[in-house]
């Protein structure tokens, strides 16, 4: 029962911290990147059950994930280092060399627990990182933190290309209630008026 309200809760504080934005819970795209299947479907499932995230896509490996990444372009990656065909550190700079997606919030889910290697993690571009075995509460009060950031930038955007659109319309308002420099000159010439 205390879990189920707990569930509940999280599901609500995600819902929540997308209202009023353009985020629609329902349609946040997860892509995991893992090539561990047992890894995969307990991300898979807490996400889906625990957290109720209903787009969640899988890759077994960072290339296979590049492919779906390019096809879906998804909010949050949670990406494994060490795969086969493509790790996660070439996956994650793939991502951030690419401006098309500089909003994709990656958390890396790792077992490497090295000063040297969490370095790495974020000099790649990862936002995050969790070590394995994943603990349920973290991943998901992680996730929401950063879906909180994400939105709360996208709204400071939204409010800056207004501001600066509106800026723009009273500008030209102000310029076009201007008299033009012929005017200028002609009320010089006959009333000596200097409105330079």
């Amino acid at each position: 029962m205390l879990k189920a309200i707990k569930q509940n809760n999280l599901k609500e504080k995600f819902k929540n911290a997308v209202q009023g934005t353009d985020y629609d819970f329902d349609k946040i795209n997860i892509l995991i990147i893992e090539d561990s299947k047992t890894e995969k479907e307990l991300l898979k499932n807490t996400l889906g059950n625990y957290l109720g995230f209903k787009n969640i896509t899988e890759a077994s490996n960072g290339l296979e994930g590049w492919e779906i990444t390019q096809k879906i372009k998804p909010q949050l990656v949670l990406l494994d280092i060490n795969m086969p065909v493509m790790n996660g550190f070439t996956y994650c700079r793939k991502v951030r060399d690419d401006s098309n997606y500089d909003d994709v919030i990656i958390i890396v889910t790792t077992g490497l627990v090295d000063l040297d290697d969490k370095a790495r993690i974020f000099q790649a571009g990862a936002d995050d990182y969790l070590t394995k075995p994943i603990d349920l509460n973290e991943i998901s009060s992680r996730m929401l933190i950063h879906v909180r950031n994400a939105v709360n930038v996208k709204k400071l955007t939204n409010f800056s290309e207004r501001v600066t659109n509106e800026l723009i319309v009273a500008r030209n308002i102000i310029e076009s209630s201007l008299p033009d420099e012929e005017l200028i000159q002609l009320l010089y010439d006959n009333y000596n008026i200097d409105m330079a």
